[in-house]
C-alpha cells in the first residue's frame, strides 16, 4: 500500500511526497511554487520519481533501520573490509537522531559501539604493555613505563569520580 507523508516547516503539503513502495518515492511541486509554474507553462516537469535500493518511511524504528542497513556494514568490516556510513540531508531531516539516538530509542552510533564491544568480548589485551603512537604505530613499554601509565589511568579515574561526585551524580 502507499504510506504518504506530509512535509513542511511553515504549512503542511500534502501528498509533495509519496512513498510508493520500499524502492520508489514520488516527489510533487507544491502549487505555487516555481517548478509549478514552469510545468504549467511546459518548461519542465512538476512529478518526480526517484528509486532507491530501500526506502525507510516514518514508521521505521531505530532497531530495523540498524538491522536492515548497518548490521551487514558492521559484520563485514570486523572481518577486515572497509566500511562507510554518513548522515546527509536537509537541516531537521532527522540526521542527528538517526546516529545519535536517544536514550530510550539509540541509534546507529550507539548500537554499532555495544555489537562491536559484544563481538570483541573475551578478546580484550588487559596488558598495559602497548601505547599506541602518532597514527598508527604501537610503542613496547617496559616494567617502569607500565607502572607510570597505571599510575596516570588510575590518577584520570580518580579525578573523574571526583567531578561526578562534585556536580552530584553517583560514582561508577
Amino acid at each position: 500500500g502507499l504510506s504518504r507523508t506530509e512535509v513542511g516547516t511553515e504549512g503542511f503539503i500534502p501528498d509533495c511526497v509519496v512513498i510508493e513502495n520500499r524502492q520508489l518515492v514520488t516527489l510533487c511541486a507544491p502549487k505555487g511554487s516555481a517548478s509549478m509554474k514552469s510545468s504549467e507553462k511546459g518548461v519542465g516537469m512538476s512529478i518526480f520519481k526517484f528509486s532507491f535500493s530501500q526506502i525507510f518511511g516514518p514508521e521505521t524504528t531505530q532497531a530495523e533501520l540498524f538491522e536492515d542497513t548497518v548490521r551487514s556494514q558492521l559484520v563485514d568490516f570486523l572481518d577486515g573490509k572497509n566500511a562507510l556510513i554518513f548522515s546527509y540531508g536537509v537541516t531537521n531531516a532527522g540526521k542527528t537522531f538517526t546516529i545519535q539516538g536517544t536514550t530510550k530509542e539509540p541509534g546507529i552510533l550507539p548500537r554499532v559501539m555495544e555489537a562491536t564491544f559484544h563481538h570483541i568480548q573475551g578478546h580484550l589485551y588487559d596488558g598495559m604493555d602497548l601505547k599506541p603512537h602518532l597514527r598508527s604505530g604501537v610503542q613496547c613499554l617496559d616494567a617502569d613505563q607500565v607502572k607510570k601509565e597505571r599510575t596516570a589511568k588510575a590518577a584520570i579515574f580518580t579525578l573523574v569520580k571526583e567531578i561526578f561526585y562534585l556536580n552530584g551524580c553517583k560514582p561508577f
